[in-house]
């Protein structure tokens, strides 16, 4: 430790001051008194009389570069060295007989007063430290009582003072920096502690975009007054040119710029509207880091000198802010990136211990975030796949594989994964690709190319059958020419002949589904096809079944066979009747399917299929499991009693649909019902007019399926759409989009959240729901019932 040392070489002065020291001034002492610390001035204590006031003695005390004073037991002022004239700004003629506790008013009420009064109650020494407002000056001080009175020690502390408020500040700063979470969040913490702790009144942040500066309304500011509010406006909508002025010599530069006063400067172009609001100095702080440029501005309402300013404090702030804003704009682009990501991607330890994860493993699985954390991974997985991801992800190869996972709905979604784990870590990152629709695709398409083999192998042998049985038939003709007169062996003709026919039947049905059986296709309006074969249809109804019919209003043109369709759908319906046992309803409707890849990607081919006519049959029945879903057009299969069916009908509706170059698509959910799509090429282009409404339209729907056809069709009405998972989702786009034309919002995902109704426009929500749902939802809310149409959808929008 380095101190001040004054060295007296008259040594008869020095014995002379022991008469008011003894043992305690001398070389050591004075040293210590003029080191500037907080050391005590005498351990022994003081003698009990005031000191002589002869030259020598003054001498003495005047060479003491500290200030300290003598009182009496009343704080009368008796002894004032020439250092206490300093810090009291007071010549000592003027001190000597004043009186501590009445005669200086400004000590009043401060901790100056409360300690002398203090030490004169208690008669104990008394150290402390006080900033003194009218000399804007910190003090230390020491009192020691003296048998006659008090020694009052004073340093003046004020620099010492200042650089530990300014390292406090410079602490603060960069400690706000680098806890928090945004870069925004950062400006606003800094700009709180900046107006706080210092003469700054107010700042605010500058960011920059095309070269030109600029107030994101967004952005943090901190004022001290309603006056500063008027430079708050005037600053906002402003552009500046970041190429001149101020701002190009601080952009370049990366040098903070003062002005001390803004009265004296021309440089500033806000410089009129900053003095009208009562600012006098100015302050710009830039942040350069990445290509981007930030300014902290800061306003005081003084004339500020640069220490006060702060200025070398808040240079190394502005260097370090840069650094850290650096490494914050990496993160923050790597976080966009990661939640942006299709994938999920997550960290866990050694446990499987979920510790982080992206929005991905909401989408994709239905978890929230809050609902997965500090969860086991392998709570989610399918239970027969634990065992096997675990060997995996222990033996720390690098090759992917997949497993299964429960989703919060309950659906089986496959996934395949990559892991890593970094060295001497104990954390493990995985990335995961949900493979579902990709799994269901290649199944549909084994599936698809499994049918086309069973097609020909089923065409060939029918070719085949049907020869013999024109053998056969023809044969028993002639014999029933030959027996009419035994009436008896007529009989077993008759038969026989009755057989063949029924065999035929079913022969033929094998030709449709081979599609070798001849066709007259012609060109006809779908919706009015079935219309006129409705009455056929409603004969299949009874005590416990319906059936409703729902047409699209324009015509859709179609080639195909009208009796295959008539009979395709009276198998669909006899089917949806046989699967309701306890009743139920029946729905067939007829659509419009834009062309495009939206709803058409879970169907092998469909995709390259231009616009299509959709004719669907649903019901309320039992549905099917996932087997049954396997074989449904596999020829002579049924899961009907033995009797009761062939097990050609569905083969029958595959091969129309094949021969009329059309898809087929089945859903079916157990407990629930089933629903079968058809869909027919369009020969001709629909009465509809595509718009170009440039609207925006936000869709919250969690079925996938349902989704991207409702997106369809709000496209081809000219919509900008946007779509959204969750609820939470949907606020996030509302915050973004208030102005949005239309909500779409699913009946399921509103039954699940209680505050959906504070969702902005509500006057422009629309409920998707079910065709069969049974829900009330009020009578003042818009319903959009399945299976959408063209129709109903564009007059529910107008």
């Amino acid at each position: 430790m380095w101190g001040k040392v004054t060295i007296i070489p008259d040594q008869s002065i020095l014995k002379k001051s022991q008469k008011f020291f003894p043992n305690s001034v001398n070389n050591n002492t004075l040293g210590r008194m003029s080191s500037g610390k907080s050391n005590k001035l005498s351990e022994q204590g003081l003698p009990g009389k005031t000191p002589e006031t002869n030259q020598e003695t003054n001498l003495v005390f005047d060479h003491i570069p500290d200030a300290f004073i003598f009182a009496d037991l009343e704080w009368n002022l008796t002894y004032v060295n020439k250092k206490a004239e300093e810090v009291i700004r007071r010549p000592k003629e003027s001190l000597i007989g004043k009186n501590l506790l009445t005669d200086f008013p400004r000590l009043l009420g401060t901790d100056f007063e409360a300690q002398y009064k203090k030490a004169k109650e208690t008669g104990e020494s008394r150290v402390f430290e006080a900033f003194f407002e009218p000399f804007n000056s910190w003090i230390e001080v020491r009192i020691y009582p003296r048998p006659d009175g008090f020694l009052v020690y004073y340093l003046d502390i004020t620099q010492r003072k200042k650089k530990e408020i300014s390292w406090a500040i410079g602490e603060s700063l960069l400690w706000d920096i680098s806890t928090s979470d945004t870069l925004i969040s950062a400006f606003d913490k800094v700009l709180k502690t900046l107006i706080k702790n210092t003469a700054w009144t107010y700042g605010q942040i500058w960011r920059s975009k095309d070269n030109a500066v600029y107030i994101n309304e967004e952005d943090p500011y901190v004022y001290d007054s309603d006056l500063q509010l008027v430079f708050r406006k005037e600053s906002i909508n402003k552009f500046f040119s970041i190429k001149e002025g101020i701002l190009k010599k601080v952009s370049e530069s990366g040098e903070l710029y003062f002005i001390p006063d803004l009265a004296a400067d021309t440089e500033l172009k806000r410089r009129d509207a900053a003095l009208a609001s009562g600012f006098r100095s100015w302050l710009g702080i830039p942040i350069l880091s990445h290509g981007r440029f930030y300014e902290i501005e800061l306003l005081s309402e003084r004339v500020l000198n640069a220490e006060e300013a702060y200025l070398d404090l808040l240079g190394v702030v502005s260097k370090r802010f840069a650094e850290i804003v650096s490494r914050r704009v990496a993160d923050e682009e790597r976080k966009a990136l990661i939640e942006l990501s299709s994938e999920i991607i997550l960290s866990v330890d050694s446990d499987y211990v979920i510790r982080r994860t992206n929005s991905a493993f909401q989408r994709i699985l239905g978890y929230e975030r809050k609902d997965i954390k500090n969860k086991n991974l392998l709570e989610f997985l399918h239970p027969d796949d634990v065992e096997f991801t675990k060997q995996k992800v222990s033996s720390g190869s690098k090759e992917g594989f997949e497993n299964r996972y429960i989703t919060k709905e309950g659906k089986i979604c496959h996934m395949s994964w990559n892991t890593v784990r970094l060295p001497d870590s104990e954390t493990i990152f995985c990335i995961g690709r949900d493979i579902t629709e990709e799994k269901e695709w290649n199944d549909s398409l084994r599936q698809f190319q499994k049918m086309e083999a069973v097609g020909q192998l089923a065409g060939g042998m029918a070719h085949d059958f049907n020869n013999l049985l024109n053998i056969i038939l023809a044969n028993l003709d002639l014999l029933e020419l030959n027996l009419r007169e035994t009436p008896e062996l007529l009989k077993r003709v008759f038969s026989a002949q009755e057989a063949v026919r029924r065999g035929a039947e079913l022969n033929r049905r094998l030709l449709a589904f081979s599609r070798k059986q001849a066709l007259n296709p012609e060109q006809a309006d779908v919706s009015h096809v079935i219309s006129d074969f409705a009455d056929i249809l409603t004969r299949i109804r009874n005590d416990i079944v319906s059936i409703e019919f729902c047409f699209e209003d324009f015509p859709l043109i179609c080639s195909f066979e009208k009796n295959g369709l008539e009979n395709a759908l009276l198998n669909l319906c006899l089917n949806s009747r046989d699967a309701m046992p306890h009743g139920g309803r029946i729905l067939v409707s007829t659509g419009f399917s834009p062309a495009g890849k939206e709803h058409r990607s879970m169907i092998p081919g469909f995709v390259d299929m231009e616009d299509a006519c959709i004719i669907s049959v649903r019901d309320e029945g039992n549905g099917m499991d996932a087997c049954v879903l396997e074989r449904l057009f596999e020829p002579f299969f049924t899961t009907k009693e033995s009797g009761k069916g062939t097990g050609l009908g569905m083969p029958m509706v595959y091969g129309f649909v094949k021969q009329s170059n059309g898809m087929v698509h089945v859903h079916s959910e157990i407990g629930k019902g089933t629903c079968v799509e058809i869909f027919l090429p369009l020969s001709r282009n629909p009465e509809i007019i595509s718009e170009n409404r440039n609207e925006k339209v936000l869709v919250l729907e969690r079925n996938l399926k349902g989704q991207t056809y409702l997106i369809a069709l709000l496209k081809r009405l000219g919509f900008d759409i946007f779509p959204a998972y969750d609820l939470q989702e949907a606020k996030t786009v509302l915050e973004n989009y208030p102005e949005m034309y239309a909500i779409f919002a699913e009946e399921e995902i509103l039954s699940e959240n209680s505050d959906w109704e504070q969702l902005k426009n509500k006057d422009r929500i629309i409920i998707t729901s079910e065709w069969n749902s049974k829900t009330d939802l009020g009578p003042s809310l818009k319903i959009l019932r399945r299976p959408y149409t063209w129709t109903k959808l564009k007059k529910m929008l107008t």
